[in-house]
């Protein structure tokens, strides 16, 4: 059978095999991101922290290591599944204390991975694990992000979890006017079983109103949500800890208590938030925040005891608010090579289409902020003398500041290297401070007037 159309494989913006009548595409890729990445500042050196240091050498880090399957099946339905080898998610916190910083240790564990099923562009149904439709900045895949890595805000409050694995409804309204993300999932997170019968529900809106001018036909506005709830008797997991972008982890979800027991922060009850977005593209420059308020309900419970009938020490909160912004300009060759941020849809091609093979240079500036607080009895419970917000320890603080610069050369979209510069500025762990600490804060020269840690990557990034 003759087919007049594009080759039955080749590569147009992205690899493709098809056949000949175009029922079924298969769209293989590989995403890789190899980093050095290196920490300064008070309490920071190499030595092992058996041997009092602080154990944060400069390191070379394989950081991103991922194989994509994608496709297109019978017009309606298309795929996706990401395998991500050798690397440690978001979850690979777990179990580490303030001041450890998170190892590339040898895993493998998923990424997307779903089935799309579209009725039109207005809906479409996606099943399967995909990145929670909260925020802008968690929206945005990874190749495409401003930054080497997601901001403390997003990764420590608004969206620890990064992924969910339910159902969602998206489509796009009023040739895009409208773009709406509707979402029904078991609320664990990234690669986590659901474990009890309580479900989330979480959306995400957006608006782009001024289509029709040239110059803000980009700018949009957009609102998401979460609701949902942990059930006492069947989550026994920890709640996220906060940790840079390297790694390193400024708060943890667990504690010694004055009987020397190990206590551990675990989500429970009512799990609620709200936030906004905005993005603002001015010819070379992009300018993007966010504003997020979370409450998420937890309870305390004694290591090993976690699941018992008296699993509660005392049931608590986290709640305050995540901020972030940037703004990128482009500085040389061409803008926006990247593409739309917040935009995650199953892979296609359009063959009417030439590839996109723009260059340049990307300066941004950006800051990220949690302005929040742990109280561990909030919702009832007795202290004990190590509890936050106790008596004997008053500090409920989880507040850290996040101010950085990115500078990245993209040799079209798929070929990215970057340079970037964070600081973490903290209360530090003075009795009217907070939680969150720095390397300086630890060891034997350590100081609780120690307020800040400071990193730099340097990431070569492949996207095929």
């Amino acid at each position: 059978m003759r087919d007049d159309g594009p080759p039955l494989a080749g590569w147009h913006d992205r690899f493709f095999l098809r056949d000949r009548n175009d029922h079924f595409r298969l769209y293989p890729g590989v995403q890789l991101a190899f980093d050095l990445q290196s920490w300064f500042g008070p309490g920071v050196n190499g030595d092992a922290r058996t041997a009092g240091g602080a154990g944060l050498p400069p390191r070379f880090v394989m950081r991103r290591g991922r194989i994509e399957m994608g496709g297109e099946l019978l017009s309606r339905w298309s795929f996706a599944a990401q395998l991500d080898i050798n690397i440690r998610g978001v979850e690979g916190a777990e179990g580490l204390a303030p001041g450890d910083a998170v190892g590339p240790n040898p895993n493998a564990t998923l990424g997307n991975i779903y089935v799309d099923y579209a009725l039109c562009d207005c809906l479409h149904f996606s099943f399967g694990q995909v990145r929670s439709p909260l925020s802008l900045e968690n929206r945005t895949s990874d190749p495409v992000l401003v930054t080497t890595e997601r901001t403390i805000a997003t990764r420590g409050l608004i969206a620890p979890g990064e992924r969910e694995t339910g159902i969602m409804a998206w489509g796009d309204l009023f040739d895009e006017l409208v773009t709406y993300e509707l979402m029904v999932g078991g609320g664990d997170g990234n690669n986590r079983p659901q474990v009890d019968g309580s479900f989330d529900f979480l959306g995400r809106i957006v608006l782009r109103p001024f289509q029709s001018v040239d110059l803000l036909e980009k700018l949009q506005i957009g609102v998401s949500a979460r609701h949902g709830s942990r059930d006492q008797y069947g989550v026994g997991y920890d709640a996220y800890a906060i940790t840079t972008g390297q790694g390193l982890v400024l708060w943890a979800p667990t504690y010694t208590d004055s009987l020397d027991r190990t206590i551990h922060v675990i989500p429970s009850g009512a799990q609620n938030q709200i936030g906004g977005e905005l993005r603002v593209p001015l010819g070379p420059v992009d300018v993007r925040g966010e504003l997020h308020y979370v409450a998420n309900g937890t309870r305390e419970a004694v290591d090993t005891f976690q699941l018992t009938r008296t699993n509660a020490e005392r049931l608590g909160l986290v709640s305050g608010i995540g901020a972030l912004g940037s703004i990128t300009w482009w500085a040389l060759g061409d803008a926006h090579v990247t593409g739309d941020p917040g935009v995650e849809r199953p892979p296609t091609i359009n063959f009417k289409k030439k590839p996109d093979l723009k260059k340049g240079l990307a300066l941004t500036a950006f800051f990220s902020t949690i302005a929040a607080d742990y109280d561990a009895n909030q919702r009832g419970g007795e202290d004990d003398a190590n509890t936050p917000g106790s008596d004997g320890n008053p500090q409920t603080s989880l507040d850290v500041l996040q101010l950085g610069f990115d500078a990245s050369y993209w040799h079209t979209r798929h070929v990215r290297l970057a340079l970037d510069y964070s600081a973490f500025l903290t209360p530090g762990a003075e009795t009217d401070g907070g939680l969150t600490r720095v390397p300086g804060n630890f060891g034997d020269a350590g100081s609780a007037s120690s307020r800040a840690v400071h990193e730099l990557n340097s990431r070569l990034q492949l996207w095929f």
